[in-house]
């Protein structure tokens, strides 16, 4: 809970960037009493149903830095709250360097990947550690010795494994599949023909049909092609698919490509420089359907030529495809950038710009992760655009309640942040579902110049925030729909009571939100205030300086409904005056 104090409330005016609408305050996940050094790799987060699961890499033996340990934090409520941290794998004892760990969690089963040195360090050992039981216990399987970069993907019990094998001159990518949980595999089987490189495939897995995404560099220097292949159960892999379009010869398909699936299509999007006579500082997004299970593909040029895109990311739901990615053209910062189709790729709207934050640095936008819920879409990212130096990042979000014809944000992820704080390379997680946003993020911040610390912050949406005016106190609410629908309702309650679950439900207190671009209504407890919330949701209203005391606040959204009920509750404040 967020306990808003008076002079919490006064600490959020001094930072402008916390007046906006915040998210719980960020915790602490690695354990206080240690200088850790994370690293910014290898850190995940993951979520089934209430669960969410946050993994990190660190070394905490000061005297070895090549002495890895894998550990990982449970929240069973969605991210807004914490358990301790639980030691996944520490083997400080032969000094054992850890790369390349990956986390899936389905059916309330945690799978992390790694690979080691405990054999050579020419030589990686693949290991699955697997638990069943929210990280009381874990077993531990070695998947094989000299493979690399293992991938985990995971839908049901249904687990396939992607990591490639360079024991010899030409890399081959590999997948092994289990149908019982990750409790036995068969293969490793060999998927590619060519050469994969480092990072250069995703895999997807849907029902009982798995697919492999990866491009091949050993056929013509500068000319790396892009393919797929898939599996049914466990069997056979088919021969690889090209996916990419390219027939100039000159594209040159970068790392880190996307698939997704929805509405009985597959997705993919990847980076590529070359094809239209560019430079390898001006890398293109590209954008391939298929609607025969990868069979055939239409490609789609996204990002406009001039610009350099990087960050790209990919997501899907049924026909709403949405992709993002950073425009990093002007070397002073990288502005982030979201396009989506609502006919299955059919077609894309014009690009969304994320604005500015208002912070006095540029807006730099990396390492986006994208959602898609419902008539949700949520763009979380790291921004560097809070403070003056381009060397501070924090992480932040941006929502969008009509499927991107327009975003709220954006917001910082958390408060409290130092003005020095720095996010280390990659050091974002995100992970959001059933309405809450939860983000992971290590920072050097107020640790030294080496040390690091891991934290985590969740939120629901909408969600309610309280900022102080100088006398008075601001609450808002962000996230309701007025767009999903005529019925559409919003309302605000407070109590001075903390309920069980949630607060009391007083009919008298909604609003319905209509074609009016402002409705006022009076909340009767515990005083009377007046209120406006736009169509969009947001709005606020101010206590007078004669209120005090302690009270609590919570809000519903009720999209397509009758007004007497609330479908989606937000976070819960509590505010002391």
């Amino acid at each position: 809970m967020n306990n808003l104090s008076k002079s919490a409330l006064v600490a959020l005016i001094l930072a402008p960037v916390a007046s906006a609408q915040t998210a719980r305050d960020q915790v602490r996940l690695d354990d206080v009493n240690f200088s850790n050094t994370a690293d910014g790799f290898d850190i995940s987060l993951q979520g089934d149903g209430m669960l969410r699961v946050a993994m990190w890499v660190d070394e905490r033996d000061a005297v070895n830095t090549f002495d890895d340990a894998i550990w990982c934090a449970i929240s069973t409520d969605r991210g807004l709250s914490w358990g301790p941290e639980i030691s996944v794998y520490d083997d400080s004892v032969n000094a054992v360097d850890i790369d390349d760990a990956r986390l899936a969690v389905s059916n309330g089963v945690i799978y992390i990947t790694f690979d080691d040195d405990r054999v050579s360090s020419t030589a990686p050992t693949t290991v699955l550690m697997r638990s069943d039981d929210l990280g009381a216990s874990w077993t531990q399987t070695v998947l094989g010795n000299d493979f690399n970069n293992a991938e985990i993907f995971v839908d049901g019990d249904n687990v396939l494994i992607l990591s490639y094998d360079d024991s010899v001159s030409t890399n081959i990518l590999n997948g092994q599949w289990s149908s019982d949980q990750g409790l036995s595999f068969n293969g490793p089987v060999p998927i590619s023909v060519g050469d994969v490189d480092t990072d250069g495939w995703t895999g997807l897995v849907d029902g009982d049909t798995a697919y492999a995404l990866w491009f091949d560099d050993g056929t013509v220097s500068g000319d790396n092609d892009l393919y797929i292949s898939s599996s049914v159960a466990g069997g056979p892999w088919s021969g690889p698919v090209r996916v990419d379009q390219d027939g100039t010869g000159l594209g040159d398909v970068d790392v880190f490509p996307k698939l997704a699936m929805g509405g009985g299509k597959l997705y993919a999007a990847y980076v590529e420089d070359g094809r239209n006579g560019g430079t390898t500082g001006q890398d293109e997004v590209y954008f391939c359907v298929s609607n025969d299970g990868g069979a055939t593909w239409t490609e789609t040029m996204i990002s406009p030529v001039g610009q350099d895109a990087d960050y790209m990311n990919l997501a899907a739901l049924g026909d709403t495809v949405a992709i993002t990615w950073a425009d990093d053209s002007n070397p002073s910062y990288d502005s982030a950038n979201v396009v989506v189709s609502t006919d299955g790729g059919a077609s894309f709207g014009a690009p969304y710009t994320v604005p500015s934050t208002g912070g006095p640095g540029l807006d730099d936008h990396q390492h986006m992760a994208l959602f898609i819920e419902g008539g949700r879409m949520v763009l979380a990212f790291e921004s560097d655009a809070y403070t003056a130096s381009t060397l501070d990042e924090w992480p932040a979000y941006c929502f969008s309640v009509d499927n991107g014809a327009s975003w709220n944000g954006p917001f910082v992820m958390g408060n409290g942040f130092a003005a020095d704080e720095d996010i280390d390379t990659e050091g974002t997680a995100w992970n959001y579902a059933d309405g809450s946003l939860c983000g992971m993020w290590q920072t050097d911040g107020d640790f030294g110049p080496i040390r690091s610390a891991v934290f985590a912050g969740g939120i629901r949406l909408p969600f309610i925030e309280a900022v102080d005016n100088g006398g008075s106190v601001t609450f808002s609410m962000g996230g309701a729909d007025a767009t999903l629908g005529t019925a559409s309702y919003a309302r605000w309650a407070a109590s001075t009571v903390l309920g069980a679950s949630t607060h009391p439900e007083n009919p008298a207190e909604m609003l319905g939100l209509g074609a009016s671009n402002a409705l006022n209504y009076t909340l009767a407890r515990p005083r009377n205030f007046a209120a406006a919330i736009g169509p969009d949701g947001t709005g606020s209203t101010t206590f007078p300086v004669s209120v005090s005391g302690t009270f609590y606040l919570q809000g519903w959204v009720n999209v397509g409904a009758t007004a007497t009920g609330g479908t989606t509750t937000s976070d819960v404040i509590s505010i002391t005056l």
